[in-house]
């Protein structure tokens, strides 16, 4: 069964799937092979045989769990990393459902900073930032020929912020919520949160110095480092075809410098109940 790394863009995703790969390899790690571990979902080998039109939205919907069973065919647990809600749609298709998902560790971040983050990211104006941000109804992902032969990502219906976190809220029973501040904050009492959740499905055995030494190597500094000399396979590139680093400020992003006081207001207003809930304002 499934145990899904989820989150909306730009929320410590990636740095929880490196954890994880680096984990269950126990070798020198390679930013460039985390779907060795935790690959991405959905995609479109993932897809093969289910589907004739990578870019047909209501066919990616609608097979979400037909995919996701044969992916899990012969295997105990299967971690998979999603930004994708978890959607329930008006015909009754799921995202995933109890025979495919086991539980889901979701990483949640002060969306203003994940807004900064994403603008970055993403290289979309102030405008086209703002209509994708809030929009409820939001799908991400790049479009391609049919025919290429490159396993690319499909397009992902992620939402908003909130309704992302919501979904997953609202759906998962076994649910481990991370807050990527705290992970900042305190990285080995955060990442020994995952190691404890994951002993509830698989027998783990770590030691407190060999936990430190993975932290270590898979820090903020030395993914960006690692991107900088190997580059990142999953970093986006601008719109003169330039890449866009992957891992830009992380925790060095303040909102406070960097936003417009009208966005800040916009954005704590359309996720006030949630901030507050996690402690992003009072």
């Amino acid at each position: 069964m499934i145990i899904w790394i989820a989150s909306y863009p730009k929320s410590g995703n990636t740095w929880v799937r490196s954890f994880i790969n680096k984990f269950f390899l126990k070798e020198k790690f390679d930013l460039n092979f985390l779907g060795n571990v935790v690959p991405q979902f959905p995609k479109k080998t993932q897809y093969e045989g289910l589907i004739d039109n990578y870019q047909d939205l209501d066919l990616i919907l609608n097979n979400s769990i037909q995919s996701q069973k044969r992916l899990i065919e012969h295997k105990k647990i299967k971690f998979l990393k999603t930004h994708s809600i978890f959607y329930k749609l008006q015909n009754g298709r799921l995202f995933s459902d109890k025979t495919c998902t086991l539980g889901a560790i979701y990483l949640v971040r002060d969306p203003r900073n994940v807004f900064l983050s994403l603008q970055n990211h993403s290289d979309w104006d102030q405008k086209e930032m703002e209509k994708i941000f809030f929009s409820e109804t939001r799908w991400v992902g790049q479009k391609f020929d049919n025919k290429d032969n490159k396993d690319y990502a499909l397009k992902t219906l992620i939402g908003n912020w909130q309704i992302n976190l919501n979904s997953w809220r609202s759906a998962v029973r076994n649910l481990l919520i991370l807050k990527y501040e705290d992970l900042i904050e305190n990285p080995f009492l955060e990442f020994s949160k995952i190691i404890k959740y994951l002993n509830k499905f698989i027998n783990l055995e770590v030691k407190d110095n060999e936990l430190k030494k993975i932290i270590q190597e898979i820090n903020f500094d030395n993914l960006k480092n690692i991107e900088n000399e190997k580059g990142f396979i999953e970093s986006m590139t601008d719109k003169n075809n330039n890449k866009i680093n992957f891992f830009s400020k992380g925790p060095k992003r303040n909102w406070v410098e960097e936003i417009s006081p009208e966005i800040n207001k916009k954005i704590e207003n359309k996720f006030f109940k949630e901030m507050r809930e996690f402690g992003y304002i009072q």
